[in-house]
């Protein structure tokens, strides 16, 4: 009997050993952080034509053509490593974003001596009824013009006018606030060199003045309670524009 119980006792210490050794040997859990908060590219280097591969940190995150922008895409908060290689050297620009928001964020000057801005985009709150939101990004590259200002024709009154406090005095590299439009009517519009703004008819003050910056020859249409953004490109006196509609860049 006693040789039983050596014989039980051994088999019991063999299976705790080994249990111990299963478990010391299983790797550590990994910690997954929730992607809480989602970012939009810009891609507004003035002297490069080719795409460019953005990375947060270790994470690849989006190739953005030349003059062009990505979708959102989903990331986590916290201050972080914009990474991208350019010209064959890579660059690091600093980049803090919060939880739950949605940003742009915009790489802009030289290939040398790049510079991001971080623009929180508040599309969470719909644009009031019969109207959408609209602002203007100015990554006009010029080394005359870098503080611009848009105006809209309004029909209804046969004018050219600035949305006061909203669309003038737009910094290069930086976005106005958005403002409101009455949606689902046409409207022209155009980027003007901050400072002359005016109320004139549009005989008055047409395309081809020295102070106008870039002007389109399409209309603006927006959708009710979505949000726009114009961004104005520009590489000296050659202007070019990209049209985010926010909502359609959302990962459903």
């Amino acid at each position: 009997m006693f040789k039983y119980y050596i014989l039980a006792f051994a088999i019991a210490s063999s299976l705790f050993v080994s249990c111990k050794k299963d478990n010391e040997d299983a790797p550590a859990p990994t910690l997954v952080i929730p992607k809480n908060t989602s970012v939009l590219i810009v891609n507004a280097i003035s002297d490069n034509s080719s795409a460019i591969s953005f990375k947060l940190d270790n994470d690849a995150i989006a190739t953005v053509g030349s003059d062009s922008y990505s979708a959102y895409i989903r990331t986590t908060e916290g201050t972080h490593n914009l990474i991208f290689t350019i010209g064959g050297t890579s660059k690091t620009l600093p980049v803090t974003i919060e939880q739950d928001k949605y940003y742009t964020l915009v790489v802009y000057g030289t290939s040398a001596q790049p510079s991001v801005t971080v623009i929180e985009d508040v599309i969470g709150t719909p644009a009031p009824t019969g109207q959408f939101a609209y602002r203007y990004l100015n990554v006009y590259d010029s080394s005359i013009v870098k503080t611009i200002s848009s105006q809209a024709y309004y029909p209804t009154y046969a004018l050219w006018a600035t949305v006061t406090g909203t669309h003038e005095n737009i910094a290069f590299g930086t976005a106005s606030a958005f403002g409101n439009y009455t949606a689902g009517i046409e409207a022209q519009w155009r980027i003007i060199e901050s400072g002359t703004e005016t109320d004139e008819p549009l005989a008055g003050y047409k395309s081809g003045s020295t102070h106008i910056v870039y002007a389109p020859t399409d209309k603006a249409l927006g959708t009710e309670g979505e949000h726009f953004t114009y961004v104005i490109f520009g590489h000296g006196t050659v202007g070019s524009y990209k049209l985010i509609v926010h909502e359609d860049q959302v990962v459903k």
